[in-house]
């Protein structure tokens, strides 16, 4: 964030809180004034008035400034940062972090952390709670100048919401917290309901209307949940302004005993009572930052405790090519939070230049196995050997320059055929397209006559596809291993 947005930002609301109690001082003075003047002997007044609106002015001029301060030089430039920060470490994660719904509801909490500006608005609390504060204090003060009976009557009709605003941020976080796995839910039915990919087979099979109950449900659930909350509060949120109207009304009451008494000018009257309304209000925003800021903290935790998952740790082995073959010995592998491994093999050996084709029904294991010996996944038992070294011992930057893994369902890049090629094989680079002549010429990869720089139009039945098969035929043939899963 920049040091000078927060500066300027800070001293906006130390000005704020200074105008709102020379405001009211003024105001005092004005009435008092006005009361006392003759007709025709209006320059005080007019001073008084004058002076008056220029606060105010001078308030919204800060007011104005502190947002544009803050948003530009703080929010963005924060939730930019802490965004590229959550994608470095889900980047670092195991590949098999992501099998686990406890570690992707972690992730849920982190990106509705970044995405909702929750750290940033921790800070920005705590600068309004110091302007809150000073606001308070310097009309305390003047309204104890007054009576010291304003004070007790704030103090005993503010208490029960500070305690309600407590526990609406606690439950709050609880709620967010037990719901990041139905939102997670929600979203995907959601995706897969709406995705064009997808509505081909929807008409074909028609469970369109099977995937729309499923989402509903789950939007239905999350939504009665987040109503439920807001009813709750909103019923325990009018009890405490039923309270604070009373103390407003026995402020006025207060302010007339006192004008009866002598103790007051009439003139005081009502600035009295706006000062004693404008410090209910401050008082409650002030109670209601606390609790936002006690919510968001615990929320701004969700985020720095997904910082500290466990990385994948680095491999310092070094891979050329592969001279023997690949063995494997004893390995058995089951995805997180399940007991029946997915993957049980006793041995098993692939020698150089062979063609291995493993056919299995669907669910048993073949691609679980593909990724296995690609590396992407680590074995909790046997090991997996390329040429006689451990597979986990590889560097991944050497497994990335020596294997290609080419799945049937890859990701569709709208890209010229050259930044296709250079996704997935860096030496095929905007600037250099001759190593991939050696391959395959452009013509042979688009069917037509094209260039470089030609455009790839994909279709969905991407194996019976020219194009796209030709084009996964040579981006693996730029690795001296590939792995090509058909599923």
């Amino acid at each position: 964030m920049s040091p000078l947005a927060v500066s300027v930002t800070l001293l906006c609301y130390l000005g704020t809180a200074a105008a709102v109690s020379l405001s009211t001082e003024i105001l005092a003075r004005l009435f008092g004034a006005a009361s006392d003047a003759e007709f025709g002997r209006m320059r005080g007044v007019i001073i008084l008035a004058a002076a008056y609106m220029g606060m105010q002015i001078l308030q919204k001029l800060l007011n104005v400034i502190s947002d544009i301060a803050w948003n530009v030089g703080v929010d963005e430039k924060c939730r930019y940062h802490f965004r590229i920060r959550l994608q470095e470490k889900a980047a670092s994660l195991p590949l098999i972090d992501f099998e686990d719904a406890k570690k992707l509801d972690q992730l849920q909490r982190a990106s509705t952390c970044v995405e909702d500006s929750v750290i940033p608005s921790c800070f920005y609390n705590i600068m309004i709670l110091g302007e809150c504060a000073g606001i308070v204090l310097g009309l305390m003060t003047v309204l104890c100048s007054y009576s010291p009976w304003f004070l007790l009557i704030l103090l005993i009709t503010i208490a029960p919401y500070p305690i309600s605003r407590i526990r609406m941020g606690k439950e709050f976080y609880q709620l967010h917290w037990f719901q990041a796995a139905g939102i997670r839910k929600r979203d995907y039915l959601y995706s897969v309901f709406t995705d064009k990919r997808s509505q081909r087979e929807q008409r074909i099979f028609r469970f369109g209307d099977y995937v729309k109950e499923k989402w509903e449900k789950e939007r239905n659930q999350v939504a009665d949940e987040l109503n439920a909350f807001r009813v709750k509060d909103s019923k325990r949120l009018a009890r405490c302004e039923l309270l604070i109207t009373l103390g407003y009304l026995l402020s006025i009451l207060l302010s007339v005993l006192l004008v009866f008494r002598g103790d007051i000018a009439v003139g005081v009257f009502g600035a009295a009572i706006f000062a004693f309304q404008r410090v209910q209000g401050e008082v409650q925003a002030f109670f209601s930052l606390i609790a936002t800021s006690f919510q968001e903290i615990l929320e701004a935790g969700n985020y720095f405790t997904f910082l500290t998952l466990e990385e994948e740790p680095k491999r310092s082995g070094h891979f050329d090519r592969l001279k023997e073959g690949i063995e494997v010995e004893g390995v058995s592998f089951a995805y997180p939070n399940t007991a029946r491994p997915a993957v049980e093999i006793e041995r098993l050996r692939i020698r150089v230049g062979e063609s291995v084709v493993i056919i299995g029904e669907n669910g048993s294991g073949k691609t679980t196995l593909g990724k296995l010996l690609a590396g992407l996944y680590e074995p909790q038992k046997g090991v997996i050997q390329y040429d006689g070294q451990p597979l986990k011992n590889i560097s991944r930057e050497e497994l990335a320059r020596t294997i290609s893994s080419v799945s049937q369902s890859f990701v569709d890049y709208h890209l010229t055929v050259r930044e296709g090629m250079g996704i997935h094989s860096p030496q095929f680079s905007e600037d250099d397209g001759r190593a991939f002549h050696s391959h395959t010429r452009p013509h042979s990869i688009c069917g037509i006559k094209s260039s470089w720089t030609s455009r790839i139009c994909w279709k969905r039945n991407r194996l019976s596809c020219p194009v796209s098969k030709n084009l996964m035929k040579a981006i693996s043939r730029g690795s001296r291993m590939r792995f090509i899963t058909v599923e």
